[in-house]
């Protein structure tokens, strides 16, 4: 059985490793900030010293197995990290903070268990992952997509323009829809289109603005 401290210890690591990547995600506005690391961290903690506690209880009596508990804080976290995943039509955000819940459970699992050196060593990588590995992507040029919304009155010619100016600035049309009124000859059109840029060009906006006939343009 654990003294009074040892459960202290635990309980108080537990609270402070879960505030250290929760105060990450919390300076970045996500969903799952600080409050949410830091109860699940805790949470899974408190469920591996009962598991122990269980198992120190009753060993004698019938056949109990720790590991059981373990095995489900791993299933049940997942849904909380679903929670967190939010998916557009070509972008999915959340997936960082998913995979902290993710760790963060298991850091707590650690401590609970007693296993400090893993769980300082973890949360000291976790830390390094998302303070400052993050920065090395910028150094890797890779695609990102964006949805351009466009409407105003014309023809098939301000479609061809549009190409064009999407092609000079290394954009890739994947999909388009168009809509067009006879009576009005109102015109929308939606692009779904591929980038190979590090950096967002700003004045592809402008240039697709003043395309001759286009009244509105959204991104997302």
């Amino acid at each position: 059985m654990f003294s009074g401290n040892e459960i202290l210890t635990r309980i108080i690591l537990s609270f402070l490793f879960g505030i250290l990547i929760g105060w990450e995600r919390e300076t970045h506005g996500r969903v799952a900030g600080l409050r949410t690391h830091v109860l699940v961290c805790m949470g899974a903690n408190l469920f591996m010293l009962v598991s122990q506690h269980m198992f120190f209880l009753y060993r004698n009596v019938a056949a109990v197995d720790p590991s059981r508990i373990a095995a489900q804080i791993i299933t049940g976290i997942g849904f909380i990290g679903a929670g967190t995943i939010m998916q557009a039509k070509f972008s999915v955000r959340g997936l960082t903070t998913a995979a902290s819940l993710w760790v963060v459970a298991g850091i707590g699992m650690a401590i609970g268990s007693g296993c400090y050196f893993a769980a300082f060593i973890t949360e000291a990588l976790v830390l390094f992952t998302l303070l400052l590995l993050w920065r090395l992507e910028h150094f890797f040029q890779r695609d990102w997509y964006k949805t351009i919304y466009i409407s105003g009155v014309g023809d098939g010619e301000q479609l061809e323009k549009i190409k064009q100016v999407l092609k000079e600035s290394d954009g890739k049309i994947q999909n388009c829809i168009i809509e067009k009124e006879k009576i009005t000859k109102k015109i929308k059109i939606e692009i779904n289109v591929k980038f190979r840029k590090v950096k967002f060009d700003k004045n592809l906006v402008d240039e697709l603005i003043n395309i001759e006939g286009v009244e509105k343009i959204r991104w997302e």
